[in-house]
């Protein structure tokens, strides 16, 4: 094996390769700010003999739990030098004085902070995967101009922390690995294996990886709909989802010449994670926050920031797909990068990465169509909905998954982001970032019913967080298109108690809230939307409009959005008792992230739309329409002649029915007979149906997930035979009523599907 190939291929990854002499603009504007940020860290290095640390902004805490931490973003700097030390085209390659601070860096490391005698416990993360990643990067590009004695020094430090990647030392107790954090082991390992010519370490990586191709009904890991958890309960697709799958890859891309690469069936396995689980969450250019966990309150990990992350990783995966995957994947991601006009992939990304994506996007590739498509993410009660010109998502939580984690101080107002918060994408690319969640107020997310008490800034700790009971969070889908969804309230710290519902169409999003009751003397309010528009920073912009027009049939709000193609309009009973709020508001990262946020004061200007319930409100309830990317007239002349009835709103039964489309949606909430729009079930359900001119469509769930007995659906339809049926559902007649018996246990939330013939 000439692990010498395997080496270099890895040193023209971290130093562009042959990009880095391109004669392109992005290349050259990318060089330019890399020697400038590696010039100022060399200029501010210490290089006395008595030194305690290498930057004075990162001291010696003394601290041995938190010298990890100063330990690993001193190693970080040390890479950006060496990076820049070794990049052909850089200003400050093969610099003599430069290569003698960055071996003298790396000198005292090893002597005094990071070696095989440090103890296992503490900040156990470093040491066993952020600290070996970044020193293995460090001792291959520094490799033959650094001592053998530092250099087998490095690798014995490293193989004592990341020899068994199945097993992690937290608080030096030995807890098994999981989902990212067994990805992140194996790869430092198998760098190691690279960097040392040992086979037995890349054997022992492949062995271990392996564990992590498999799918899960509990816990961390990959659900077969799609979802993916971390940290036993939390929605962390754009968070440890995106590290695992970056992480993965590049594993796979160190191996993929060896005897120890892929097989065909574990890659078949990530290209189906790439369109479950990834794709549908991904909106031009930015990665859905609802499933970003605490990662929301990181300066550096907005939106965009991660979907080019994503991005990088998937361009990096399609050098080892088999060519049609590849070749669709190319298309999509030459797409992505042209789509996103709020923050150019170019700017920010390595050399390496902007020399293949150029390579991509000079091509003619086939254009992409973004396919309308409805998906409940069962496993961590998410939905996202989308539509060529917009997507919609809802964050809910059950006692499956968690309302919000903030450990290590951050994500401190976390507090209501999965109750029911909703998040409108559209033209407007930069809603969710330029400091949307530092600013935003935090009592009061789109989308949620809340109790308006006075919630504590402080994190909740690791494992603390509230647990919960109630079960129904989830919804329906027919044919992957339309939806419904739906989720029980269970607040926190409150007796608040509601039953809100979702119905997810072509034009319209239909919100229903009904039960609403609370004994705490509080007022109980339901947050329409709270919306950042034009940036007070910017006066070029025209201020936003917000219109209103009143009729007999309801009451219409439109928001001219900061871009063509992000209005949006909001449509309700003519006497919902609306509040407008049009604010400033003024906040900085470090108020939502005391671990590592700037104090740099951030303001955005917010509308929010509130439904006020009074103080403790007895089976009050809400309904209105979000009407995405229509202008004035164009809502005018809809809600002249809406295309949605609401059939029932109640604590029992939520359904609507959406006269264009032939499809009524109904939401069971109670273990009782219930009749809605033609539709009689006897359990807890979500059931969609479409009625075409010679079929119709039936599509049921158990959001719940613990259906143990049947659950009996009647329609009043009649049907003359069966054109297709999953095998959960038993058809006991077809007129004069259609009568299903369905078995969902084991369903685990998924939708169930029968077309008959009428």
């Amino acid at each position: 094996m000439d692990f010498e190939i395997i080496r270099t291929g890895w040193r023209a990854s971290l130093t562009g390769g042959c990009y880095c002499e391109a004669e392109d603009a992005d290349i050259q504007n990318r060089l330019a700010s890399m020697d400038a940020a590696a010039k100022k860290y060399w200029d501010e290095m210490r290089r006395d003999r008595d030194r305690t640390c290498i930057w004075m902004d990162l001291p010696d805490p003394e601290n041995l739990y938190m010298r990890d931490s100063v330990c690993l973003h001193t190693c970080e700097r040390i890479e950006r030098l060496a990076v820049a030390y070794c990049t052909k085209a850089s200003s400050l390659q093969d610099k003599e004085r430069l290569k003698s601070d960055i071996l003298s860096a790396l000198e005292f490391i090893y002597n005094n902070w990071y070696n095989e005698t440090i103890r296992k416990g503490g900040e156990w993360w470093h040491k066993e995967i952020g600290l070996p990643l970044c020193i293995n990067n460090c001792v291959l590009l520094m490799a033959d101009v650094m001592s053998p004695k530092l250099y087998k020094g490095f690798m014995r430090a490293v193989e004592s922390f990341t020899g068994t990647p199945r097993l992690m030392c937290i608080e030096e107790k030995a807890e098994i690995t999981t989902g990212a954090n067994r990805v992140w082991k194996c790869l430092a390992l198998a760098e190691c294996g690279v960097l040392t010519g040992d086979g037995m370490k890349l054997m022992t990586a492949s062995r271990e990886i392996k564990e992590v191709f498999c799918y899960t009904d509990h816990k961390d890991g990959f659900y077969e709909d799609g979802s993916f958890i971390q940290h036993l309960k939390f929605a962390y697709t754009g968070g440890y989802g995106i590290s695992f799958l970056k992480t993965l890859v590049e594993y796979i891309d160190l191996v993929q010449d060896t005897p120890w690469r892929l097989e065909p069936e574990e890659l078949g396995m990530i290209w189906s994670w790439v369109e479950n689980a990834f794709e549908p969450l991904f909106y031009k250019g930015g990665f859905m926050s609802m499933t970003r966990g605490r990662e929301i309150a990181r300066e550096e990990s907005e939106e965009h920031v991660i979907g080019h992350l994503l991005v990088q990783t998937l361009l990096k995966l399609t050098r080892s797909l088999p060519a049609e995957q590849a070749c669709s994947l190319k298309n999509k991601i030459s797409y992505w990068i042209k789509a996103d006009t709020y923050r150019s992939f170019f700017t920010n990304s390595s050399l390496y990465m902007i020399g293949l994506a150029k390579d991509l996007v000079r091509k003619d590739n086939i254009p992409v169509r973004e396919e309308p498509c409805c998906k409940i993410y069962a496993g961590m009660d998410r939905v996202v909905h989308r539509r060529r010109d917009f997507a919609f998502g809802i964050s809910m939580s059950s006692r499956r998954t968690g309302k919000y984690e903030s450990i290590h101080e951050e994500n401190l107002r976390g507090w209501y982001t999965s109750e029911g918060t909703t998040s409108l994408y559209n033209g407007d690319m930069a809603q969710y970032s330029e400091g949307y969640f530092p600013t935003v107020n935090a009592y009061r997310m789109p989308g949620t019913t809340v109790d308006t008490r006075i919630r504590s800034q402080t994190g909740t700790g690791y494992g603390l967080e509230p647990a919960l009971h109630q079960e129904w969070a989830g919804g329906c889908q027919l044919n992957g298109v339309y939806g419904a969804a739906g989720m029980e309230l269970e607040a926190y710290g409150s007796n608040l108690t509601a039953r809100k519902s979702w119905f997810l169409f072509d034009e319209e999003i239909v919100c229903l809230g009904a039960g609403i009751t609370c004994t705490e003397g509080r007022t109980v309010e339901t947050i329409v939307e709270n919306r950042k528009v034009n940036s007070i920073k910017n006066h070029t912009e025209p201020d936003v409009v917000l219109k209103e027009s009143l009729s007999e049939a309801g009451k219409l709000f439109y928001l001219k959005g900061k871009t063509s193609d992000s209005d949006i309009g909001y449509y309700m009973q003519p006497d919902c008792p609306l509040e407008i709020v049009e604010e400033v508001r003024t906040g900085s990262w470090s108020s939502i992230n005391k671990n590592k946020g700037a104090e740099d004061k951030i303001s955005n200007r917010y509308i929010t739309l509130v439904i006020s319930h009074g103080v403790d409100p007895k089976d009050s309830s809400y309904q209105y329409m979000i009407l995405p990317n229509k202008n004035f007239d164009e809502l005018l002349t809809y809600t002249a002649a809406p295309k949605v009835e609401i059939l029932k709103n109640t604590g029992k039964v939520q359904a609507v029915r959406q006269s264009e489309l032939g499809i009524t949606g109904v939401n069971f909430w109670t273990d009782e007979e219930c009749h809605a729009g033609g539709l009689t079930c006897n359990r807890k359900a979500s059931v969609l149906v479409q009625e075409n001119s010679d079929s119709i469509t039936l599509a049921v769930s158990d959001p719940t997930q613990k259906e143990q007995v049947e659950l009996l659906l009647e329609f009043d339809r009649e049907a003359e035979d069966i054109l297709s049926c999953d095998p959960s559902i038993k058809v006991l007649r077809l007129a004069p009523t259609i009568k299903l018996a369905v078995t969902l246990q084991g369903a685990m939330g998924r939708s169930v599907q029968i077309q008959l013939r009428n």
